[in-house]
Order: C-alpha cells, then sequence, then structure tokens
C-alpha cells in the first residue's frame, strides 16, 4: 500500500524521483562502525525488506521463501499451491541479494540484519538449517551453485513466540572486499515434510568497516546543522534529511520545523483529499522554502497537539509547522515516520489547543486503568460506569473477511449498531483478519475502538487467541481510552514493531444503565 501510494505522489505532484534499488551508498559515516583504513567509509548495500531479492528453490522444489511488507519470511508451513489452508512440506530454497561493490579503502566490511526464529520446537536443529553465505561469482542464469558459494561462520540462535527481532553482523571475508560482483544469500530448509520452524530477516546492510561494541549507541552527527531537534531550535528540512541520510533512521522523537509543500492522503492505496479517512492521519511534504525542490515526508502523521485531522482546512500548503517524530529512511525515501504530531501549526502551540487526544509518536494513548487480563480474555471497564443487562456480542470470525484482508480503517457494525473500527494507530503493520486465528491480529500500536451509537458502554470482554503456548492478549503496556459512549483499546509498544499481538476473536459489551 505505502509503496503504491509513493508511486502515485510521484506521478501526481511530481514531488520525488524515487529509486526502485536499495543499494544506495551512504554519504557518511555508518554509526557505530570503526571504519578502518583511511578512504571513507560506505555501505555497499542495505535493504529494508530485501524486496529486491531472488526466492530460489533448491533440491525439494518446494519454495520457502515469502515477502511481507516489511521483511521476508522462510518457512516450510504454507498456503502450498493456493490451498485455503495451511500444511507442512519439505521445502528448501535461497534467497539471493542483488549484486553490488564492495570497492573501498577499507581493509574490513560486514554484514548486518535483523532476525528472528519462531516455532523453533518444531525443528530442534533449526540452527543447521539456516545458512549465510556469499559469492563473487554468482550467475543467475545457472542458479545457485555450492562451489562457487563460501558458507560464513553465522548460527541463528535467537528463538521467538512473539517474534521479537534480533540484530547480528558477521564479517565478510577480507577476499570478496573490492570486487566488482558480490553477492549474499540465505539458506533455509525443513527438518521433513511435517514440521518447520519460521525464519524472518529484515534491514540488511553490507557495510564498510568493523561493528564496534559501541553500534548501539547514537553516533556523532552530521556537521553544519543549524538546530539541535530541541523544540527550541529545530532542526530545518535540511538538517533532518542530512541527518537521516546519515543514520538510516533514529529511534528519537525530534523536532523538525518547516513550511507544508504538498498535501495527500492515502485510503485503500490511492491519493484523495484531506482528512480523506476515518483514522485522521495525513501524509504530508515540508520543505524550508515552501517549494517541492527538497522536501521531507511526513507519513501518516497527526494534527496539532496529536489530534486527528477533521477537516481539509486543518492544513494546507504554505503553513509554517513545528513537528515531533521520529526521523527515518524507508527504503531509499526519507521521511518522517508514522505517528508523529504538529506541536506549533502558524505560530499556534499544541497546549493552546486543548492538548494531545492521540498520542501520536508517543504511543502512550490513554492509560492501564481499567484494563485487566485473564488467561485469554481482556476485560475493558470504565469504573465510572455502573453495568446494566443490555448486552450486545459479535463474532469477528462471522465477518466474511478474506484471509489476510488488510484493515485499516475498516468498521463493522454490530447488531445494536455499535460500530468496531480497527486501525493501524501509530504502528507499521496493519491490522488483519486470519482465518487461523478465526479473528483479528492488532500488531504492536495497532487499535480497535467501539463507538455506540445510543447507551453508554460499562465494559468490554474480548476472547483473543492462544497458540503455542503464547496467549495473544497484546503487550502489558496495552492501553484504553474511556470517554462515555467510546471505548479504545491501544495495543501500546515502545517500538512500531514487535511485542505481543492482540488476537481478537470474539467481542461482548456491555452498557451502562
Amino acid at each position: 500500500m505505502k509503496k503504491f501510494w509513493k508511486t502515485l505522489m510521484v506521478a501526481t505532484l511530481g514531488v520525488f524521483a524515487l529509486s526502485s534499488c536499495e543499494d544506495v551508498p551512504a554519504p557518511y559515516d555508518i554509526p557505530g562502525a570503526n571504519n578502518g583504513g583511511n578512504g571513507t567509509t560506505s555501505t555497499f548495500y542495505s535493504s529494508t525488506n530485501c524486496s529486491d531479492w531472488s526466492m530460489v528453490a533448491a533440491a525439494s522444489g518446494n519454495n520457502p521463501w515469502s515477502q511481507g511488507s516489511s521483511y521476508t519470511q522462510a518457512t516450510g508451513y504454507q498456503k502450498w499451491d493456493g490451498a485455503e489452508s495451511k500444511t507442512n512440506r519439505m521445502a528448501d530454497g535461497y534467497l539471493i541479494s542483488p549484486a553490488f561493490s564492495t570497492t573501498t579503502d577499507s581493509t574490513t566490511a560486514y554484514i548486518s540484519f535483523q532476525y528472528c526464529v519462531g516455532y523453533a520446537n518444531n525443528d530442534a536443529q533449526f540452527a543447521d538449517h539456516i545458512k549465510l553465505y556469499v559469492s563473487s561469482q554468482y550467475d543467475s542464469a545457472e542458479g545457485f551453485v555450492a562451489e562457487k558459494w563460501t558458507q560464513l561462520d553465522w548460527k541463528a540462535t535467537h528463538t521467538s513466540t512473539n517474534w521479537e527481532l534480533e540484530t547480528t553482523t558477521v564479517t565478510l571475508p577480507a577476499e570478496f572486499l573490492n570486487k566488482e560482483s558480490v553477492n549474499v544469500a540465505f539458506y533455509f530448509t525443513t527438518p521433513d515434510a511435517t514440521k518447520s520452524s519460521t525464519f524472518e530477516v529484515k534491514d540488511v546492510k553490507i557495510v564498510a568497516g568493523t561493528p564496534t561494541a559501541n553500534s548501539g549507541e547514537t553516533p556523532d552527527l552530521p556537521t553544519g546543522l543549524t538546530g539541535d531537534g530541541t523544540l527550541e531550535k529545530p532542526y530545518t528540512v535540511a538538517d533532518a534529511l542530512a541527518i537521516i541520510n546519515a543514520k538510516s533512521n533514529t529511534s528519537d522523537k525530534v523536532y523538525i520545523k518547516g513550511k507544508i509543500s504538498a498535501i495527500g492522503i492515502e485510503k485503500n492505496g490511492a491519493l484523495t483529499d484531506l482528512p480523506g479517512n476515518s483514522y485522521g492521519n495525513a501524509t504530508y511534504f515540508i520543505s524550508d522554502d515552501g517549494t517541492t525542490a527538497t522536501q521531507l515526508e511526513v507519513f501518516r502523521g497527526y494534527g496539532l497537539g496529536g489530534k486527528k485531522f477533521t477537516s481539509a482546512d486543518d492544513i494546507k500548503v504554505g503553513d509554517d509547522v513545528i513537528i515531533l517524530g521520529v526521523l527515518k529512511l524507508y527504503n531509499t525515501t526519507p521521511e518522517v515516520d508514522s505517528g508523529s504530531s504538529i506541536v506549533e501549526l502558524n505560530g499556534q502551540k499544541a497546549e493552546d489547543n486543548g492538548g494531545d487526544d492521540n498520542g501520536g509518536n508517543d504511543n502512550n494513548q490513554g492509560s492501564t486503568e481499567g484494563i485487566s487480563v485473564e488467561g485469554t480474555t481482556v476485560t475493558l471497564t470504565n469504573s465510572a460506569l455502573t453495568p446494566g443487562s443490555t448486552t450486545t456480542e459479535l463474532d469477528l470470525n462471522t465477518l466474511e473477511y478474506a484471509n489476510a484482508q488488510d484493515l485499516d480503517g475498516v468498521s463493522a457494525t454490530m447488531s445494536d449498531g455499535t460500530v468496531v473500527t480497527f486501525s493501524i494507530g501509530s504502528g507499521s503493520t496493519t491490522p488483519k483478519f486470519y482465518t487461523a486465528t478465526k479473528g483479528v491480529r492488532m500488531y504492536a500500536n495497532n487499535s480497535i475502538s467501539f463507538a455506540s451509537t445510543s447507551k453508554a458502554i460499562a465494559k468490554v470482554v474480548l476472547e483473543c487467541d492462544a497458540y503455542n503456548g503464547t496467549d495473544y492478549v497484546g503487550n502489558d503496556t496495552k492501553t484504553a481510552t474511556f470517554e462515555n459512549k467510546t471505548v479504545t483499546l491501544f495495543n501500546t509498544y515502545g517500538s512500531n514493531s514487535g511485542g505481543v499481538q492482540l488476537r481478537v476473536k470474539t467481542i461482548a459489551i456491555t452498557y451502562a444503565d
């Protein structure tokens, strides 16, 4: 969805000339790298989700690899040959990167990537079934020829029931430096045709230099910045672009000032007018001079004080803004990550507009009060109201959603008129319906709201899914808001991915007397 919208934005606004490849060298030093030698450091190759990698089946003929919006996955447990349900098969295959040059003055280089292994109990020897290779002789026409590849010294060790990602680095052998064409490849196989682990990988980088012990620390900022990222001295758009190019992304929220240069919003993959959706966020662009020549995308941001956009007049081209958000490189596009908020609009400050009712990128909507969990049951209770005898129920499996259907902004109406709405919120993965779950999976910082058309809502009870020993009842940090006739539950988490999914199967609402 997001990639489609970006392409449409280029066509309609002529804003960005986006490259389809991701192997663009970074113009600044790589964070945490001891860059060896006296030459300029570089990233030889970088990919967020391996979308430009080749998936090549091996001996079994069954390709275990598939690609999602933010990662690539390998498993033998799939919907093989278009089947309605998943089954296990013997599967093995390679995920092979595009070729990249390793020309450098550095004497060392390394591969960095994030990964996780799920359902490892299905494959006790999973570490022997996931491998990493490198080659300077790969020819796609002849496929994976073993003698032309070198297996690297790495074993998968991280297992997860909640899909937390682990970052690892592997040294690139010196014989692969200063080559015109190098490829890396992951190999995955299942132990047999009856069981399989699942391997996910993302954010792959091949970098000149040596990773250091402090590679997770914030690196030095590029020189020549005019701001420092505070509200008193926010970054300019030029500053923000320089930081993104230097660091790829950052988990810290910073203040950026600019002038709105273009406005759009995505709904079902199409560009529409603001506000254009039911969940109140907007995608727009800012620049230092108000033109579209050099601008920064603000992806799915919220309005003044983090409030939802409700009118096409909320913002307009030419408005001066200060934004609070996370700077990020999405594939090759620099942006302010989803969930940002405007803290000042044409001189009007957020506190003058009634504060933050949406939470913006703070991922702190509402509070933990009123939420209780017992087994797979999540209960939301408005302590200000007394539950009455009127109730209504909804089984999400009866709504005839397609398997894996994207439900961001989608609403369902209960028998008495109460509306249930699913939203991506400030997360990076949209809520989805899955037949295996018999309900809706809510990911990090997604939300689900319940809006009554008549009586106030005193209590909401959610029955959730359990699988493989995990109760999918959301994160311990989940929060809720209670506003008489409206209750909203946020699967609040400290980042936009990871954590525990909230897999809702049935909903029961009790109204106040």
